[in-house]
């Protein structure tokens, strides 16, 4: 399971690194960020479809988005920063890159971030049509 999450970070940190010129820390906080944030949307999202549809109360506040996001980076900080140990997983990863298992857990990890982006999005786009056609 840790590996999975390891994994799905790796495509994005891979992604940067390929993509820009920036350092492998900053690549690495943008994986966490996007990770983070599409989390959290998630959350945010599938909250806001429940009270709707339920009639509750939405529990989500500022203080529970920050609180979210802060825990979030502590334990992302914990996981992977933690006497750098992301660098000798993504190391290992490299080293791997051509095998065909290698092909198939970083095909199924940017399957993962991908339909987490696109159930974003669908319950984004439901939540819009909701608030503006009654519902």
């Amino acid at each position: 399971m840790i590996d999975f999450y390891f994994m799905i970070h790796y495509v994005v940190y891979r992604f940067y690194r390929k993509r820009s010129t920036y350092d492998r820390y900053t690549c690495l906080l943008y994986a966490f960020s996007l990770h983070i944030m599409l989390s959290e949307a998630l959350i945010m999202l599938c909250e806001s479809l429940l009270s709707r549809f339920f009639g509750y109360q939405s529990i989500i506040k500022k203080p529970f988005v920050w609180s979210y996001v802060i825990i979030s980076l502590i334990f992302e900080y914990l996981v992977f920063c933690w006497k750098d140990r992301y660098l000798k997983v993504f190391t290992e990863y490299e080293k791997q890159i051509d095998t065909p298992a290698m092909k198939r857990k970083m095909k199924n990890a940017k399957i993962f971030n991908y339909s987490i982006f696109i159930v974003d999005i669908i319950m984004l786009f439901i939540i819009d049509y909701l608030n503006h056609h009654g519902g």
